[in-house]
């Protein structure tokens, strides 16, 4: 477990859910009274749960995270087969020569195995059966199984960034990998869930989170789609000033805040991101 020693309000988690953390690692971030102070990973394994977001209160040994400890990986040098043994080869008796025989000899010997080997064909060609010989030429085709399976780039249960539209799925979404593969034409491919549904994804079209912030709450999830125009501009957007009321159409995350699809009062689209909108401040009673 995570926990705090000292009473304050929580920054920042440096870390995401799913990732890998190491002993001592600087994982989040505690404002006191007195300064920032750095929550340390009290152990190696993986961020399991977030009990606490940034910008919540803490008191002092509050537990307002998990890790739980992963198997450690097995060394490189336990996947690598020792080298075989040199064996040497014995050494070869050196044979004698034999004596050569005289050239006269050497004449005749041949001459009487030119006479057997024509005396030979000729009765096989007259009383013998003739065969044919297939000179059929086979071509062999490469055993594709030997072909080594690149190492995927992202892990089982990695949190991943969407890089490309796909379908309904916009650049910056967030999904987690339950299943990977590799396929001779297409590459290394990628099962990757987002809320209820799961899409099978080229590794091109994803990214890994890097060192981004967990994502956001949207503060105003809860006016989407209300029509009282109970939003405002902070800061001028287009040819439209600060303080101009509009209603929210539609939200995406794009990895770093969210951005946001607004109508204004006099019905014109504008897209804005989150920080420059705020709620319309409350009038006091008179």
């Amino acid at each position: 477990m995570i926990k705090v020693n000292a009473e304050g309000k929580l920054l920042r988690w440096y870390d995401d859910v799913g990732a890998i953390v190491e002993q001592g690692d600087v994982i989040a971030e505690i404002q006191t009274a007195d300064e920032n102070m750095p929550v340390l990973a009290p152990q190696t394994g993986r961020l399991t749960e977030m009990m606490a977001l940034a910008g919540d209160s803490v008191q002092a040994g509050q537990t307002i995270g998990w890790i739980d400890a992963v198997d450690a990986p097995r060394a490189l040098g336990a996947l690598i087969d020792p080298p075989a043994e040199r064996k040497l080869k014995p050494k070869e008796q050196k044979r004698k020569p034999r004596p050569a025989l005289p050239a006269s000899t050497m004449r005749w010997a041949l001459f009487g195995l030119m006479a057997l080997f024509g005396v030979s064909g000729l009765m096989v060609l007259m009383f013998g059966p003739v065969s044919m010989v297939d000179t059929r030429i086979v071509t062999s085709v490469p055993d594709t199984s030997l072909v080594p399976m690149p190492t995927p780039r992202f892990r089982m249960r990695e949190r991943v960034l969407l890089n490309a539209q796909v379908g309904d799925h916009f650049w910056g979404e967030q999904g987690v990998v339950q299943a990977t593969g590799f396929e001779m034409g297409s590459g290394t491919w990628y099962d990757v869930q987002f809320g209820d549904e799961i899409l099978r994804l080229e590794e091109s079209q994803l990214e890994d989170l890097g060192s981004l912030a967990p994502t956001p709450t949207m503060q105003f999830n809860a006016l989407i789609g209300n029509t009282e125009y109970q939003i405002v501009l902070k800061e001028s957007v287009a040819d439209f000033p600060a303080g101009t009321r509009v209603t929210i159409g539609s939200a995406m995350f794009n990895g770093i805040e969210y951005e946001l699809q607004v109508t204004t009062e006099n019905g014109v689209g504008l897209n804005v991101r989150e920080s420059q909108l705020e709620v319309v401040p409350e009038t006091p009673a008179p």
